[in-house]
């Protein structure tokens, strides 16, 4: 039986109080498809590859490939951002409409002017689209060959990192 490993894409720190943090994971070697059990303080969080809508906290994953072979992971800490300048990327930020049904924007409320790029990932971690945009545009995003369902859109503007949820609903 082949060992398989685990290779931490991404981790979407949580703002304190909100359950919008994330992991993204990829596996390698032995035997898919996989299952998954995502474990927050021993209590079963999600049996997805990459759970979304977490909160802070350290996350451990039990993998079962096909063969039935299991592997356990973690800790994979998700952390809590608490600064004052985090609330305020995550209120001037904003993705409208959301839900969509195909086309979307991203809107800067700040007044200040900025410039940054866009990554869109589905809940597999596959990266579907990007980009950039600027306050000064209006950064209309086309969606509408993407299939119904949830995506993580992660910004990067003004040296900050921030992941947003959209919803599509076609």
């Amino acid at each position: 039986m082949e060992a398989f490993t685990l290779e931490i894409d991404t981790v979407g720190h949580a703002l304190e109080g909100y359950a919008n943090g994330f992991i993204q994971i990829n596996i390698n070697g032995s035997a898919a498809p996989y299952e998954y059990k995502w474990e927050l303080n021993r209590e079963l969080i999600s049996t997805d590859q990459n759970p979304t809508d977490l909160n802070s906290g350290d996350y451990f994953v039990t993998i079962t490939d096909r063969n039935g072979c299991t592997q356990s992971f973690g800790p994979i800490t998700v952390d809590a951002i608490v600064s004052v300048q985090d609330f305020a990327i995550e209120r001037d930020i904003e993705l409208y409409p959301n839900p969509s049904s195909g086309m979307f924007r991203i809107r800067l409320n700040s007044p200040l002017k900025s410039e940054g790029k866009y990554l869109i990932f589905d809940v597999k971690g596959n990266k579907v689209l990007q980009g950039n945009f600027d306050s000064y545009s209006n950064n209309q995003i086309d969606l509408n060959e993407a299939a119904s369902g949830v995506y993580l859109v992660k910004i990067e503007t003004a040296g900050q990192i921030l992941f947003k949820k959209l919803m599509l609903i076609k």
